[in-house]
């Protein structure tokens, strides 16, 4: 079925300001650790972006996960990437595995800082006194290293996935902006500070509950390793404000633990 297109709406807060203050927290203490330059600028543009879509009060349901995810990339010649990417997620206060993603893709170098992808995502949500989600992506990105500003190196990331529920007819199109700064701590140059935000946007209606508009809103705050040759770790807080249509709107407070390899 061909995707009905409307116009985005904003008006729907993004995230709770009691969450917005749970966030504050973790950056200011990065900042003490005399993370300067870029990631104090990464901290201004994070708020500003709260700042814009500032809350009522509302309902919010609430939840403590910790998500667990590998990335793996090998470069098959000058030009061409394998890409493959495996998570758990685990909710109801940890208590349980609640999805399951693997996302293999292929890449192509456009030059030695953009390059461009095309790839699958299969996710399975496992959801209590209801029927499990399959979801299957066909998803297409623009990835961008900006290099370094002012220290920090500086990611920007621009996705567009087509969406299909197996129990639906529908395809959901969904656009989602990433955008990440790294900056070594000063009194340790292989410690890094790591923080991101991304934002989802639905561009259509979907039979299976997808709206247009705002979807939802991740904020990362975090440390960064190189462990091994090939190998980053990447840890920290994430949180998770996501729209809900109908019924109450979602806050994870997230353990994010990744892992990065590179062949």
């Amino acid at each position: 079925m061909r995707p009905r297109f409307v116009r985005i709406d904003t008006r729907t807060s993004m995230i709770t300001v009691r969450n917005f203050m749970h966030f504050k927290k973790i950056l200011c203490a990065l900042i003490q650790r005399r993370v300067t330059g870029m990631a104090r600028v990464a901290t201004g543009i994070i708020f500003a972006v709260a700042a814009v879509h500032s809350p009522q009060p509302l309902a919010v349901e609430e939840d403590v996960q910790a998500w667990f995810a590998t990335f793996a990339t090998k470069a098959l010649d000058d030009r061409w990437i394998a890409y493959m990417e495996v998570q758990g997620r685990f909710g109801d206060d940890i208590g349980r595995l609640s999805q399951t993603l693997l996302r293999p893709a292929v890449g192509y170098r456009l030059s030695s800082n953009m390059s461009i992808w095309a790839g699958y995502g299969y996710i399975e949500t496992e959801r209590v006194n209801a029927d499990d989600i399959q979801e299957h992506r066909i998803w297409q990105q623009a990835l961008w290293n900006a290099g370094e500003v002012f220290g920090a190196a500086v990611t920007s990331r621009t996705r567009l996935e087509q969406r299909l529920i197996e129990s639906a007819d529908d395809t959901g199109w969904r656009l989602r902006q990433f955008v990440k700064f790294s900056r070594p701590f000063e009194n340790n140059v292989d410690l890094n500070a790591v923080t991101y935000v991304e934002g989802f946007f639905a561009l259509n209606d979907t039979d299976w509950g997808a709206e247009a508009g705002f979807d939802q809103l991740r904020l990362f705050a975090g440390i960064g390793r190189e462990i091994a040759r090939g190998v980053r770790f990447e840890g920290g807080y994430l949180n998770q404000y996501i729209r809900s249509p109908r019924g109450s709107d979602r806050a994870n407070h997230i353990l994010s633990i990744n892992f990065f390899l590179d062949f």
